[in-house]
């Protein structure tokens, strides 16, 4: 019996002398035989069995999602771990497959599907092979730079090699990517694993690789190995140093991406240094971000807090800074706020912690107006009213007023007293021993005559 090119004539001795089947094909055929290997099992994912895994099940389907996902937490160790890995959905697999699914941006069901079947399954792939795909990329000699030169099909040689391993490496993260056999040949199959590489990362499908296909592959490659930690002795993660972080009070529409986008670090890190199991963030939530020992990096900024009238054109021009910077530092999405909303306002740092603060508050009482405040706290109307963002001279009682401190003297301490039955105002000068005068100033009284319930500032020493 003959195939095209071959013939088995003279193969029976051949093995009669000990030679494997191999090795005969190589006696005949000693430069057209390439034996290829791979651990590559993406075909694992065809093995779905068909029905959604829960909380109650009890089989091997079980048992292997449970070891792959305590393997998948050596590398992403926000995943629980689940102590028995025998085959029991019970609610220690539920809760690791819930946060698995939160990490990798799955709808957070606890029930393993398909889609997340097949994610972990991918990320098992991923993370088992990783650390021996690393020690290839440093054999092929990847390097920091990409090659100068352009690929397509019918290529060979070393850059070809580069590019395959490269493919095959994205592509146990990225399932469009489709993997290749690394035979330093570009080949069709070498092709299509390219077009689909451009797909993913919105560059043109043509299938060679010139230099932004050659950056892309780089940058997606160098990503991949900043994000995946790979233990080197020991499955656990060193803590960051307790003194290496910033603390970070969580604001209005802040999330963890936007956190760590803006401290350059990534969502991992900052749920781990935080022992967060999830996303949900709470307005006031304090957060560490990791940070450089030695460069601490937490941005500076004032505390403001919104007052009537304050806009974020007047909040820009008085702080020195502009409406983008506002809004990109408190995540706004549009320029509406809130009396009493706290805003952060970009500031040049200032390593002077006794410097005095931008304002004092001070609430309207009865008889208050703008020149007697601007009189006793040794200031002008006018710079009442700018701070204030006035528009006109009219106060009401409990109104809250910001009044400029640069160079004003502390408000006066004072207690509050209600007017009662039989009270005078010589007989309440007398009970806290101040003068009549003083408490008529500062409660602004033109005469002596009071009111029941009526409250009154009563200066203290």
């Amino acid at each position: 019996m003959t195939c095209p090119g071959m013939s088995q004539w003279g193969t029976v001795p051949l093995a009669n002398r000990g030679m494997s089947p191999l090795e005969i094909l190589r006696h005949y055929y000693p430069r057209d035989i390439i034996i290829e290997t791979s651990n590559n099992i993406r075909g694992i994912t065809e093995s779905f069995p068909g029905t959604p895994l829960r909380e109650g099940n009890n089989n091997d389907d079980v048992r292997l999602m449970q070891r792959y996902l305590n393997r998948i937490r050596v590398n992403f160790p926000l995943i629980p771990t689940i102590p028995t890995p025998n085959g029991f959905f019970g609610p220690e697999t539920t809760r690791s497959v819930r946060t698995f699914q939160q990490v990798f941006n799955l709808p957070q069901t606890g029930i393993i599907d398909r889609a997340t079947w097949f994610r972990i399954v991918q990320l098992y792939v991923s993370v088992t092979g990783l650390a021996s795909m690393t020690g290839e990329g440093e054999i092929i000699g990847i390097g920091e730079t990409p090659p100068n030169v352009v690929l397509r099909e019918g290529s060979t040689g070393a850059n070809v090699t580069k590019l395959q391993f490269l493919l095959n490496y994205i592509s146990r993260f990225y399932s469009t990517v489709l993997p290749v056999i690394q035979d330093n040949v570009f080949r069709n199959t070498t092709t299509q694993s390219v077009r689909a590489f451009q797909s993913t990362f919105g560059l043109n499908a043509d299938g060679i690789v010139g230099p932004l296909t050659w950056n892309m592959l780089y940058n997606v490659f160098r990503g991949i190995q900043a994000d995946v930690e790979i233990p080197e002795t020991s499955p656990s993660v060193p803590p960051i140093p307790p003194h290496c972080y910033t603390t970070y009070t969580v604001v209005l529409n802040d999330t963890l991406f936007l956190i760590a986008n803006r401290y350059g670090t990534t969502v991992n890190e900052i749920m781990r240094l935080n022992n967060l199991t999830n996303a949900n963030l709470s307005i006031g939530q304090q957060l560490r971000i990791p940070s450089d020992c030695e460069s601490p990096i937490e941005p500076c900024y004032i505390v403001h807090t919104v007052a009537l009238n304050d806009t974020l054109f007047l909040l820009a021009r008085h702080y020195g800074t502009t409406v983008d910077e506002i809004m990109r530092f408190n995540n706004l999405t549009n320029a509406n706020l809130s009396i009493g909303q706290q805003l952060r306002i970009p500031s040049d740092c200032v390593d002077d912690n006794d410097a005095p603060p931008e304002f004092i508050t001070y609430t309207v009482v009865a008889g208050d107006t703008l020149f007697l405040i601007a009189n006793r706290y040794g200031t002008t109307v006018d710079e009442i009213m700018r701070l204030n963002n006035l528009t006109n001279t009219n106060l009401s009682i409990g109104q809250q007023l910001r009044i400029p401190s640069s160079n004003t003297t502390s408000p006066p301490e004072f207690i509050t007293h209600t007017v009662v039955a039989g009270d005078t105002l010589w007989i309440l000068s007398r009970r806290f021993g101040v003068t009549v005068e003083e408490i008529m100033r500062i409660n602004n009284l033109t005469s002596t005559a009071l009111n029941l319930g009526q409250q009154l500032r009563i200066p203290i020493s």
